[in-house]
């Protein structure tokens, strides 16, 4: 007898012949200032929640052209349970990308949703990786010395979510890197404090977008899309 569980999911899909304007991520939490490696970036910016947070009913997030798909995740995902904190279940972090027919032929790919790409050396300049970031949880204070400045100087934000073509996707890759958690409100199964960046995660694409979404940039004016399965 199988011991599979085969679960719906809704499937949207964003088809674009030229690029848009559309609102913000929530949160920017490279806009934090922090210091690491000896230096300090942001210096001058003040360390509050407004830094990060993206004023309301800003269309300053351009999706390319292409296609764009989000998923949901099924309800029973994103309901979390109380008791000192919020806990809320881990989520899958591995997703195929089947596309058939259309102009372009058929592909697969796989989405890494708990990716964390590598920490930035602070004189990198080059533009950043086309994923969300997230905010990085201080040190453990129990397990380090609260009196050592180094215990404070870590790269406060990563960008997390890579796609990968099915035919270079090597899943035994000992040098990636993965969130320790992956859940419907982020990167922590237990949270003490929601907020409207928490909630609206996995439900909002432009917070999600290299997570729980992907964008095929290879169709141009005239193509068919053809059908995509995930």
């Amino acid at each position: 007898m199988s011991t599979s569980l085969l679960v719906p999911i809704n499937l949207d899909a964003l088809c674009l012949q030229e690029p848009k304007e559309v609102l913000d991520t929530m949160a920017d939490y490279s806009l934090l200032p922090y210091k690491y490696q000896g230096e300090t970036h942001g210096s001058g910016q003040a360390n509050l929640s407004e830094q990060a947070l993206a004023p309301l009913f800003n269309h300053q997030l351009t999706l390319e052209a292409g296609i764009h798909l989000h998923w949901s995740i099924p309800d029973a995902l994103t309901t979390g349970t109380h008791n000192t904190f919020t806990t809320f279940p881990q989520v899958p972090n591995r997703w195929l990308i089947i596309r058939q027919g259309g102009s372009k032929g058929d592909k697969q790919w796989v989405v890494e949703s708990d990716y964390l790409y590598p920490e930035r050396e602070p004189e990198d300049n080059s533009a950043p990786p086309k994923a969300i970031n997230i905010l990085i949880d201080p040190p453990d204070v129990v397990n380090t010395d609260p009196n050592d400045a180094n215990t404070y100087q870590y790269q406060r934000e990563r960008y997390m979510g890579r796609s990968w073509q099915l035919a270079e996707w090597d899943s035994g890759d000992a040098s990636k890197e993965y969130a320790a958690a992956l859940t419907a409100v982020g990167t922590n199964a237990n949270v003490p404090v929601l907020d409207h960046v928490k909630v609206t995660f996995a439900a909002f694409y432009p917070n999600s977008y290299s997570v729980f979404g992907f964008h095929d940039p290879r169709l141009s004016h005239g193509d068919s899309w053809g059908r995509f399965t995930v």
